[in-house]
């Protein structure tokens, strides 16, 4: 189920925002707090697919939140929109933190759902498409883990192949990786990490793994 973090200290806003959301998608899991620490501590314990961000909140502002939000590797991409009556601070998120969109107070209803209703529906959509996102000095890798192959540990470099690329990775584990994939992965071996769907045979004699077009000697 897709969720939702509002992080709003106007409980009528906040109500009106949740009413708009459940009129959208009734089945979507609307999770809210006032405070900008414990939103932080709430998306890192749990995954979150849009943030709505008041920008002015009681502790601090919803722009430093949002730079929070975008180092946490899971939320690099994930959609913030922002609740707010300043246009400097808008244009502030809006380069710095990549936001969505803006939710301008004071607002109308029908505005607001034309803003959340292609976020939510296009969330939904790719609900199930989930990436590896890994940050580099000098790049940001997005790989949807439905076409990772396996992944390779070699002298202090790790290799994703994917069904067309192959990306190299500096500064990661293999240990790392495990704890950022989910049940479709399994570690064969202390340098491999393969994809369960795409095994087509196992030789346990030889120490040898057949994958889609690959074969892996894993001894």
């Amino acid at each position: 189920m897709s969720k939702v973090l509002i992080v709003e200290d106007n409980e009528l806003i906040r109500k009106q925002v949740i009413k708009i959301i459940r009129e959208i998608d009734d089945d979507i899991e609307v999770l809210f707090e006032e405070y900008s620490a414990k939103a932080l501590e709430i998306a890192e314990l749990t995954d979150i697919d849009i943030f709505i961000l008041d920008i002015g909140l009681k502790d601090y502002s919803g722009i430093e939140l949002g730079h929070q939000l975008r180092n946490l590797n899971k939320y690099i991409i994930t959609p913030i929109i922002f609740i707010t009556s300043m246009v400097n601070e808008e244009l502030e998120a809006f380069r710095e933190i990549h936001s969505y969109a803006f939710i301008t107070k004071p607002f109308k209803e029908e505005k607001v759902k034309q803003v959340l209703t292609p976020i939510i529906e296009n969330c939904i959509k790719n609900e199930k498409e989930s990436c590896l996102i890994i940050k580099q000095k000098e790049n940001t890798y997005i790989i949807p883990t439905n076409e990772i192959v396996y992944i390779e540990s070699q002298i202090k470099r790790i290799y994703i192949y994917t069904l067309s690329e192959k990306h190299e990775i500096k500064s990661y584990t293999l240990n790392k990786l495990m704890k950022e994939l989910k049940d479709d992965f399994i570690r064969i071996h202390r340098s491999y990490i393969v994809n369960k769907n795409y095994i087509t045979k196992i030789d346990r004699t030889n120490w040898v793994l057949h994958l889609k077009n690959i074969v892996l000697v894993y001894k």
